[in-house]
């Protein structure tokens, strides 16, 4: 059975839910947003288990840059 995809509606409810205090929720939300946007799958965002995390395979804190036209 296919996945339906995530709607702005959706994300929308969901913000309302997380307390920006929470530094997990903070990631989670930018999660959220960088899947959306950029029309990825969970898969290509998380790993399956967290004892499955590579960090030569899989996204860092460490391998993000901001700048003031954004994040690379």
């Amino acid at each position: 059975m296919q996945k339906l995809p995530i709607t702005p509606d959706i994300l929308c409810a969901m913000y309302l839910q997380l307390d920006f205090i929470q530094a997990k929720h903070m990631v989670f939300w930018s999660a959220c947003l960088v899947g959306f946007f950029s029309f990825f799958r969970k898969s290509n965002l998380l790993q399956k288990t967290a004892k499955s995390f590579d960090s030569v395979k899989h996204l860092c804190r460490k391998d993000l840059e901001a700048s003031t036209s954004g994040a690379r």
